[in-house]
């Protein structure tokens, strides 16, 4: 997932929750993108009922931004070191956030998105592993709460409309009026470690070719037909990895490739 795909995400689920503000004037919340190469955690500020003062806390001059590698899919035969690999993440981004002036801060929203790295495990695995990412945010009592949409796997059309979604937000600010006459809307490839997410407004034509992979998606007071697919496997790692078969295959006394 993308920093701007996942500003949009917190806009749409995070903001949505309640709690009360952790520093005195300000509401928090982690992003968690539970992603194939790895997890990655956003920290999120905003003051509460303001949906346009959302903004990444700031941290070493730059977005509180972090990944550890590897993907959560990893850890299918340690759920331990799952959970673990959760609760590190936790805490670091716990630790870039101010505490309230009466004490610890509580009431910070956490959402998590899976994509492809689960989605190409088998369904007990990743359910399985979900759970550990429940028990790590539960783990602390009050001091996490988990957001509108809580733990989830995104399927890959989802995914696909979600950076669709976060694509026209860039491209139009909020503003209802950049959709005048002739307005056109941006088309999306989202390419990730284990799959390749492609979304955009297709023509009459390619709707009826493509039916089972159209959906209405609102944005704006309009709705658009948009074509959301994910092509699992096709992902940047996946292809690396497919590349370096063959390269083995061909190559078998070239030495090893990492």
């Amino acid at each position: 997932m993308g920093v701007c795909y996942v500003c949009f995400v917190a806009l749409l689920w995070l903001i949505g929750g309640t709690g009360r503000p952790v520093d005195d004037v300000h509401d928090f919340g982690f992003v968690l993108d539970l992603g194939s190469s790895g997890t990655r955690i956003h920290v999120f500020q905003w003051i509460p009922g303001e949906v346009d003062s959302l903004e990444y806390v700031v941290y070493a001059g730059g977005p509180a931004v972090r990944k550890w590698r590897p993907g959560l899919s990893h850890y299918t035969d340690d759920l331990v070191a799952a959970r673990q690999s959760i609760i590190t993440a936790l805490a670091w981004a716990l630790e870039r956030i101010p505490r309230r002036t009466d004490g610890e801060a509580e009431g910070v929203r956490v959402t998590a998105l899976a994509t492809a790295g689960l989605r190409q495990l088998p369904l007990d695995q990743a359910e399985l592993l979900l759970a550990e990412v429940r028990e790590a945010i539960d783990a602390k009592g009050g001091r996490f709460v988990r957001g509108v949409h809580g733990v989830r796997l995104l399927e890959g059309g989802d995914e696909g409309e979600l950076a669709w979604r976060s694509a026209q937000h860039l491209l139009d600010g909020g503003n209802p009026e950049v959709w005048g006459p002739g307005a056109r809307s941006l088309g999306v490839v989202d390419l990730g470690g284990g799959s390749t997410q492609l979304a955009f407004v297709p023509d009459a034509f390619e709707r009826a070719s493509h039916r089972q992979y159209i959906r209405t998606v609102p944005h704006l007071g309009r709705e658009f037909q948009v074509y959301s697919h994910s092509y699992e496997n096709f992902g940047i790692n996946r292809a690396l990895d497919r590349h370096l078969v063959v390269l083995r295959r061909e190559k078998p006394g070239a030495g090893a490739f990492s």
